[in-house]
């Protein structure tokens, strides 16, 4: 009777979790599909490089990522998202000599279009508001 009934609860949770976006994922990412240029709005280009390395020309700003200055590197890992395996990423960058720690930017893997994009994570609920990263062509 008892595992009846935490069956039960586990189903409900999980469906009021999908209703509710709780558990909302895009696609499992992998080495394959994320390793390449990946370009968004603004000319903003984030380079995913095998062994877990990047470089931009971005910057987070406000759930979206912005040009900088200069090009940053840093290291990237794949991240679970909600209880999805490897559907994000976080790009966490090299401190600059002499400066503070940058924020990491965590990115989630959802689809437009049909393809593969990566979006800058920010709302649980509504992960991906229309800023999106596409990978380049080619």
């Amino acid at each position: 009777m008892r595992s009846r009934s935490a069956l039960l609860l586990c189903g409900i949770a999980a469906l009021g979790l999908a209703a509710c976006g709780g558990s909302a994922s895009g696609p499992e990412l992998s080495d394959a599909k994320v390793i390449g240029t990946w370009e968004a709005p603004g000319e903003v280009t984030v380079v995913l490089e095998d062994g877990g390395r990047f470089s931009t020309n971005a910057v987070p700003a406000s759930g979206a990522l912005d040009r900088g200055g200069a090009d940053r590197e840093g290291n990237w890992k794949f991240t679970d998202t909600g209880n999805a395996r490897h559907t994000g990423l976080e790009l966490r960058f090299d401190i600059p000599a002499g400066g503070l720690e940058p924020y990491p930017i965590d990115l989630v893997s959802t689809e437009k279009d049909g393809k593969l994009s990566l979006c800058v994570y920010g709302e649980p609920d509504d992960p991906c508001s229309g800023y999106l990263l596409a990978k380049a062509a080619g």
